[in-house]
């Protein structure tokens, strides 16, 4: 028997095609959903290509270490460089951080897929203990323009000197004072200091052979003359040797020798100060003895200062009011403290001052 559909007013004919069923509405959203996601996956595939477009840097290391190390060798290490991107990669400058270390591209342009290295040479001769070099290399891959190769190292001396730098301080000129320092170098290496040059002016060198169980070792003690000039001192001192690897060795030695009245500090300092705001500042300084010697006058160099000398148990105080100019800037000016010491009339103070608005 044919059926027959009745419809009614305000009823609509049901379409082909168009039953809703639960079924079917999951079916169609599992086709839009794959619809989506293939158009997100074509949209990352998309922007990864784009990505990985132009020259593109890649290295499997960027730092080196190469231990422990002689002075005075060449040490060489090659650092694979590869370009993974689509464009061809332009090395423009390996730019070394210091002389001791040298670079070299073995090509300047890389095409994609390809690789080559970066030779980098270090030169320990001058150094000693650990060490970090840098070499940055300049390319035209846009994420990375400049990247950093990176040496390391420590440098095992020929010659061990325990220190670099000898400081007098403070003497009273007639006492010597004594620094030193010890080289030391392998035995059966002939080791021998035989000569130090420098600051003789200032101050008397001695070389003192010294015994140790592991190496050859000499001593350099240094005392000042009693001739010594009065004032600061800072000379490099050469040192001669005899070794297989090593000719010369050096150092630095410093000090200040006084005669009688011995200030604190060499220097006052109002760092920096709003114009319009006066400023004080005081230093002492101690008699070293019992000679009837007095302080009589302190003239500034400057007519923004003042300066006065007050007594204050052994020695004085020296009293500089900045009378704040009003002009600003950076000032370097000069209080000359007069003295009753035949050997040292004047001692000069340096006054530092920096005016802001």
């Amino acid at each position: 028997m044919k059926s027959e559909l009745t419809m009614t007013h305000g009823s609509r004919r049901p379409e082909r095609g168009r039953l809703s069923t639960p079924a079917v509405r999951s079916a169609a959203a599992g086709r839009v959903a794959a619809c989506l996601l293939a158009a997100i996956l074509g949209l990352g595939g998309a922007a990864e290509a784009q990505l990985n477009s132009g020259p593109m840097i890649r290295l499997a290391e960027r730092t080196w270490d190469f231990g422990v190390i002689d002075q005075a060798g060449h040490f060489t290490h090659k650092f694979r460089l590869s370009n993974s991107g689509t464009a061809e990669l332009a090395i423009k400058k390996l730019e070394s951080s210091c002389g001791c270390t040298a670079a070299l591209a073995s090509d300047s342009l890389i095409a994609p897929g390809e690789s080559t290295e970066i030779e980098l040479t270090f030169s320990s001769k001058d150094f000693e203990g650990p060490q970090t070099k840098f070499v940055a290399v300049y390319t035209n891959d846009p994420a990375e323009p400049r990247l950093d190769l990176v040496l390391k190292a420590f440098v095992r001396p020929f010659v061990r000197v325990t220190e670099r730098q000898l400081d007098f301080t403070e003497v009273r000129r007639g006492d010597p004072g004594l620094v030193s320092t010890v080289l030391k170098a392998e035995k059966g290496s002939g080791f021998k200091v035989t000569k130090v040059e420098g600051g003789e002016e200032y101050v008397d060198w001695k070389i003192v052979p010294m015994t140790a169980p592991d190496s050859l070792a000499f001593r350099i003690e240094g005392r000042v003359k009693p001739t010594a000039p009065l004032g600061r001192f800072n000379q490099r001192i050469a040192v001669t040797l005899v070794h297989p690897h090593r000719e010369t060795e050096s150092f630095a030695v410093r000090g200040h020798v006084y005669s009688y009245f011995r200030p604190e500090k060499y220097t006052i300092n109002f760092n920096t100060v709003k114009s319009g705001k006066d400023q004080e500042r005081a230093l002492e300084l101690v008699a070293d003895g019992s000679k009837p010697y007095r302080l009589l006058d302190a003239i500034p160099s400057a007519p923004y200062l003042t300066a006065r000398i007050e007594p204050l148990g052994t020695g004085y105080k020296l009293v500089v009011l900045l009378d704040v100019p009003d002009t600003v800037g950076s000032f370097k000016d000069t209080v000359t403290v007069k003295t009753t010491d035949p050997d040292e009339p004047e001692i000069q103070i340096a006054v530092n001052s920096k005016i802001r608005p």
